[in-house]
């Protein structure tokens, strides 16, 4: 640190603590005209090395030339400073003033209580402003909002932070404002992110436990469309349904002729018997029976838990249900996820631990101590309209970044990483549904509250007249099977089925297709003694009861009707308000990443080491991560970690814990020197700063003698 005639070397906006101006006021009354002549020999050697700054600037060892550059207007102000109080100085010693009168700062008042050089302002996550940094800096005390926005541009300040922080944009769009309004507004209203950590008990608490799956019953709809499907290509199936056929008693050459004649002519040959189309399309039946069950995509396989929650698993993905059987959700893409949505759930209905507990211990990698759930959060910003909650993973509102970690020991010497903090999660809810969704516009939350009543009638309405469409269906079922003479049984299954004469005349699937689809079916006539007589065809225009054919045509319209609004609403209501630190992955990313790194300082953690990107995606079946963690948190991290510490190298290496429960390539950050002095003085918020954070004006204090003193 250089020294100039009124003290240290400073940049723009600093007070000059302990200069040289006020050792003559620490002088006694009997001051000898030696040593007056020995202050005066001091004064003239630090004027020559002022005399040296402009040859200096020119050369560019104080970077660009601009007002927004500190370090260039600093030198500035020392030169005139000292040439300018010149004259003044054999006074100033003579006349011995007050200390106290003589401190003082240029441009925007940048000291503390005494003249001392003062740190940036950061909040107990270890973040500061730079917009707030950067005002009190300015060296221009008047001007037009937009004067003073290039000067906060150009000082290193993000368009985020200015268009988040509230009430700042409104300021800086006004023609004629002060630096004080600015920095008294920022001081007001700048982004304090919060933080709520979940930690774990011994053992981590209760969990949704869930046992060993089993196949569900069949999807009948989706059997009776596998069966169709055969008979429809007999050409494909046929000798399966031949097979079949024998394996039921019938001659293999019987077999084949009525199979042809199915074929060629149609189930309405009138060289069929009932009992031959009866073989066929039962044979056929079994057949989409064992596809159904051999076919993993197609079953329904449940997994139960230790409280009745339920997960489901078919083609569409996994589907999570309470204890009620009640759905919670759905399309859900991995086993995983799907059991962290249920644990999540019965969490919030307090059915898991307590208040402070973590919700997602098991998925973690083994071992490892003081496990935590670290949840950032963004109470408040400008453009708020409500807060984000995603209750999939936690309750908490306005989550920018959550990380999960655990505390472990990479070993010692001079290739061990020490105690570290292990990132067993790294993730952004809020920006991953943005991006998936995109953000709301006003336009969009203005249209929402219209859409969400039109939603709700709409569903409402189908709810109606579901239930009358219900409280009618077994009228008219009866009423039907009193036309025609037959008798409604139920089997063991739950299938409704009607029978002629003790035999069966329609199955629940044509039943099914009759009532529900509208679809002409056949009923098998029987003599009393059993034989079959012929086929008689049920026609829902005919044989439906007029109020059931209406209360089938409301349902119909009901639901088109709410699936159309519930599209539209869903549209507007899945995009999110637009949010600080969210927007992209890069912004989150950086967030978390610098929040670790204060905490892992303040943990005297020698180092952060993250989860890798295979085990991330084989924990949750999303390729994309390999890329998340292997690729963007080493591009981002080694940019955070260049402001800290230019000469620090994050890198992917290989690791093992000393307990042998982690081991393999993971990307890792070394706790520097450097860095670990450059954090606790504070990182911002939002970008990092335009100058080194010395720059800011800290004391001649180490961090951990800052940290000692309570001053961070």
């Amino acid at each position: 640190m250089e020294r100039g005639l009124l003290g240290d070397f400073q940049p723009q906006g600093v007070g000059y603590g302990n200069s040289l101006l006020e050792e003559p006021a620490r002088m006694d009354m009997d001051t000898s005209f030696g040593n007056l002549a020995k202050l005066m020999g001091q004064y003239a050697n630090q004027a020559y090395q002022s005399a040296t700054i402009p040859s200096r600037a020119i050369s560019g060892e104080y970077g660009v030339p601009s007002v927004n550059n500190p370090a260039f207007v600093g030198a500035g102000q020392q030169f005139g400073m000292d040439f300018g109080m010149l004259p003044a100085m054999a006074t100033s010693v003579m006349a011995r003033p007050a200390a106290n009168t003589l401190r003082m700062g240029m441009g925007g008042s940048d000291t503390v209580s005494g003249g001392a050089r003062r740190l940036p302002e950061t909040d107990e996550l270890g973040f500061y402003s730079q917009a707030l940094e950067t005002a009190r800096m300015l060296p221009q005390a008047k001007g037009t909002g937009e004067q003073f926005r290039k000067m906060l541009l150009g000082g290193g300040v993000k368009e985020d932070e200015i268009t988040f922080t509230p009430e700042l944009e409104g300021l800086l769009s006004q023609p004629k404002i002060t630096r004080e309004e600015i920095v008294g507004l920022l001081e007001e209203n700048r982004i304090r992110p919060q933080e709520t950590v979940l930690r774990s008990a011994e053992g981590g608490g209760d969990e949704l436990v869930f046992g060993e799956p089993y196949t569900l019953e069949p999807d009948y709809d989706l059997i009776a469309f596998e069966r169709d499907d055969i008979l429809y290509d007999l050409d494909s199936y046929g000798e399966e349904v031949v097979g079949q056929m024998v394996e039921d008693g019938m001659d293999i050459d019987e077999a084949r002729r009525v199979l042809n004649i199915y074929q060629q002519e149609g189930r309405q040959s009138d060289k069929l018997f009932a009992i031959d189309k009866q073989y066929i399309e039962e044979a056929a039946e079994v057949l989409a029976r064992q596809r159904h069950a051999e076919d993993e995509y197609a079953r329904q396989i449940e997994h139960p838990s230790n409280i009745g929650y339920t997960i489901r698993e078919d083609y569409d993905g996994y589907q999570v249900f309470d204890s009620n059987n009640n759905m919670v959700d759905r399309d859900i893409g991995s086993l995983e996820e799907a059991q962290v949505i249920a644990t999540s759930h019965a969490s919030g209905r307090g059915l898991l631990g307590g208040e402070g507990d973590t919700k997602f211990f098991r998925f973690k990698e083994r071992g490892g101590g003081n496990y935590r759930e670290m949840l950032l959060q963004v109470p408040e910003y400008q453009g708020k309209s409500e807060d984000f909650v995603y209750q999939s993973h936690f309750s908490e509102p306005n989550i920018a970044v959550h990380a999960r970690t655990t505390d472990r020991n990479f070993g010692v010497g001079e290739k061990g990483l020490g105690d570290s903090l292990y990132v067993e999660e790294l993730q952004s809810d809020w920006s991953q549904r943005g991006r998936d969704f995109g953000f709301k516009s006003q336009e969009d939350s203005d249209k929402l509250e219209g859409l969400k009543k039109a939603f709700e009638s709409a569903r409402d309405e189908r709810v109606k007249v579901q239930d009358e469409r219900k409280a009618l269906t077994q009228k008219a079922l009866n009423e039907f099977a009193e036309s025609k003479g037959l008798e409604v049984r139920t089997s063991e299954n739950g299938e409704v089925q009607l029978f002629d004469n003790d035999n069966l005349a329609m199955g629940g699937i044509d039943l099914r297709n009759f009532m529900f689809r509208g679809e002409p079916v056949l009923i098998s006539r029987y003599t009393p003694d059993g034989k079959f007589i012929n086929n008689e065809t049920a026609s829902p225009v005919d044989d439906w009861p007029d109020y059931y054919a209406k209360a089938m045509n409301k349902v119909k319209e009901a639901k088109a009707k709410a699936v159309s609004a519930e599209r539209e609403y869903d549209e507007v209501y899945r995009k999110l308000p637009k949010a600080p630190l969210v927007k992209n992955t890069e912004k989150f990313t950086e967030a978390g990443i610098k929040r670790l790194i204060n905490q892992a300082v303040k943990e005297d953690k020698k180092s952060i080491v993250f989860s890798s990107g295979d085990i991330q995606s084989s924990r949750w079946d999303n390729e994309g991560l390999e890329t998340f963690y292997d690729k963007i948190i080493p591009k981002v991290a080694e940019k955070v970690v260049k402001k800290l510490d230019p000469e620090a190298k994050p890198s992917m290496r290989y690791v093992e814990d000393a307990t042998g429960d982690v081991s393999g390539d993971r990307f890792v950050i070394q706790i520097t020197p450097k860095m670990r002095e450059e954090a606790l003085r504070g990182q911002p918020l939002f970008t990092a700063p335009a100058v080194p954070t010395g720059l800011l004006g800290e004391e001649k204090m180490t961090g951990d003698e800052m940290l000692r003193a309570g001053i961070i």
